[in-house]
């Protein structure tokens, strides 16, 4: 299953409004997949890096219909072979979308409100944010939140693009992800990887690999092993290490509690959910202490 993503003429084409808003208007629409999206990527497995993009395919069919329907976390490798992005790199199609046809914002709508200061499933005080910055919603994204792709959230800051995290639900305001509005969150990982290594050595081999691949370490305060937290793309990492001849000797499941704040974080491990949100919630306290309404930038 993909998502799809809907990518509308640009304004000087605009849809015109139905003369008859009680009846069915048909709108042209066409598609594109991996194989003709114009996303050039490598080859690597379910992890694959964007190494062009060819924005004509897009603006093509934009020429020929109203609305195109974009397949999300789709690229065609060298090879001829449809490759994916990663796991959950939808979000990083839609960016792509709006920068090949020069839009300056970028909208995601979904059955959420917007991005919260913590999982407001579990920590009942968190605040929706109006405005928040690419590099805090990166951070979050890498340490496990269900918020924005960090790849289309890093990808965005490069090109100056907004992305506005909307709700289906029309009242709500939603979520600005640009420039500005540093906030201090919470993030609550319920699978993170702890990953554990024999020796330094091999434990140092291992972070050089993750830093060439792009791929966030977290490391628990107080932790006397060689033991590293994985949150993102630990399914590739874990295949690269293989491949590298490096072997962990334990690879297993931990809650992972981070709190990011000024460009920190700190993080702490826990076996048991109900201990993980009670921490989450006093930290949570401390850094929000009695905000009335939504969180209010630092």
């Amino acid at each position: 299953m993909f998502v799809v993503l809907l990518v509308m003429a640009p304004s000087s084409q605009e849809l015109e409004p139905p003369a008859n808003p009680g009846r069915f208007n048909s709108i042209p629409a066409s598609s594109l997949f991996g194989y003709s999206s114009g996303i050039q990527t490598s080859s690597d497995f379910n992890r694959a890096y964007i190494e062009d993009i060819d924005k004509a395919p897009l603006l093509s069919a934009l020429q020929v219909s109203k609305v195109v329907i974009v397949a999300g976390a789709q690229g065609l490798d060298k090879s001829g072979r449809i490759s994916m992005l990663g796991r959950n790199s939808s979000d990083l199609t839609a960016v792509l979308a709006a920068d090949i046809v020069g839009s300056s914002s970028c909208e995601i709508y979904s059955d959420v409100c917007g991005i919260y200061t913590s999982d407001p499933h579990l920590v009942n005080e968190a605040k929706l944010v109006q405005d928040i910055s690419y590099a805090t919603v990166s951070r979050m994204g890498r340490c496990g939140a269900k918020v924005l792709h960090h790849g289309a959230v890093e990808y965005a800051s490069t090109r100056g693009i907004v992305i506005s995290c909307k709700s289906l639900v029309p009242e709500i305001v939603g979520t600005q992800v640009g420039s500005v509005g540093e906030v201090a969150t919470v993030v609550i990982n319920r699978s993170a990887k702890r990953v554990t290594f024999g020796s330094s050595c091999e434990q140092q081999v291992a972070l050089a690999l993750l830093s060439a691949l792009n791929i966030t370490w977290i490391t628990v305060d107080g932790d006397v092993g060689h033991s590293i937290y994985l949150s993102h793309d630990v399914e590739f990492a874990v295949t690269k290490f293989a491949q590298r001849g490096i072997k962990p000797l334990d690879i297993s499941t931990r809650i992972l509690v981070t709190e990011i704040n000024t460009g920190k974080q700190k993080a702490r491990e826990f076996q048991d959910l109900d201990a993980a949100v009670s921490y989450a919630r006093r930290v949570h306290a401390a850094l929000h202490p009695e905000e009335p309404g939504l969180a209010a930038t630092l």
